[in-house]
């Protein structure tokens, strides 16, 4: 009898013991479990930071590019208005060295409409025509510079335009470098705290 007392006594024992063993392990898989979700939630907002980084890196990159061609575009219209602005600079030298030479054969026509007055009529009337067509060219030349003028001034406004295009290119760039920067240096102090 009193050794099956004895042995009740140890069983309550041990029997006490394994649920003090079974709370405690209770108690350490409950904090397993809240550790693992929290692990769990900074894991979720880890990846929609990263997944905003990813969205932000992709529109820099299509922001780079569509300024990149652009950029191209406007490069492409500035050669070509150089282009036109030598070809019209070359039209009007042309324009003025035919300017000077009718300035001479005029200047030599009326030499000889003073010496002759027998051809008085006829001088007179190739004096007149060489006077219109001299009209005619100034005009052209006029417009050839006039053309010239504005092309100079388009060609201005495309470079001030590549220059601004430029620089808020250069400004959205950094902006986009800053926040990627921010991001990591936030991403990196959140991963070493957890």
């Amino acid at each position: 009898m009193g050794a099956a007392n004895a042995r009740n006594a140890s069983l309550e024992r041990a029997r006490l013991r394994l649920q003090l063993e079974l709370g405690d392990t209770l108690s350490d898989l409950g904090q397993a479990r809240s550790a693992a979700a929290a692990l769990s939630q900074k894991q979720q907002q880890f990846d929609r930071r990263l997944d905003d980084w990813r969205r932000k890196h992709e529109e820099a990159q299509a922001l780079l590019e569509a300024s990149r061609k652009e950029a191209r575009a406007l490069g492409a219209q500035l050669l070509e208005l150089r282009h036109s602005l030598e070809e019209g600079a070359a039209s009007q030298e042309a324009l003025r060295r035919e300017n000077q030479q009718l300035k001479e054969e005029i200047a030599n026509l009326t030499n000889q409409v003073r010496e002759g007055k027998k051809n008085l009529s006829k001088m007179e009337k190739v004096k007149k025509q060489i006077e219109q067509e001299k009209t005619e060219v100034q005009m052209a030349l006029e417009e050839a510079e006039g053309a010239q003028e504005r092309r100079e001034s388009r060609v201005l406004r495309l470079q001030l335009e590549l220059s601004e295009t430029k620089a808020e290119l250069e400004r959205k760039l950094s902006e986009k470098d800053e926040e990627m920067e921010t991001f990591r240096t936030n991403s990196g102090d959140e991963i070493w705290s957890t």
